[in-house]
């Protein structure tokens, strides 16, 4: 409920690294911020995205997201809201993340902070594909 909470206050921006994303009541989240005019943009682990994902309910609304196709694992699992606001920690949003595993979560709120995940969104999306 936090992670939701925090997306939902984001007023410009979201940009996501996910390795596994499943959990629909997160991707609802993100439908509705882009209808709002939030600029959501995400990358998604390639061997992660199965009829499970989100990826294709995403993509499927518009919303700009792509698979890393890095030959590595993109094991992250960060949401960078308004270039201010980190979610990060060993939490993937999925079923299993929510109520199954003992899981972290951290929110930090640091612009500092925000821009190094940024540098690694900007690294990380043009590499991977649709």
């Amino acid at each position: 409920s936090h992670v939701k909470e925090v997306l939902r206050s984001a007023k410009k921006s979201i940009h996501f690294m996910t390795f596994s994303f499943t959990d629909d009541s997160i991707a609802n989240v993100l439908l509705l911020k882009d209808l709002e005019g939030v600029d959501v943009k995400g990358v998604m682990e390639a061997r992660q995205v199965s009829k499970y994902s989100v990826f294709e309910l995403l993509s499927y609304q518009g919303i700009d997201v792509v698979k890393d196709l890095n030959k590595a694992n993109m094991h992250h699992k960060v949401f960078i809201i308004d270039s201010s606001i980190v979610i990060t920690g060993s939490y993937n949003p999925t079923g299993n993340g929510n109520k199954g595993n003992d899981e972290n979560i951290l929110i930090i709120y640091s612009e500092e902070i925000a821009e190094k995940f940024e540098e690694e969104f900007v690294k990380v999306y043009p590499e991977a594909r649709n």
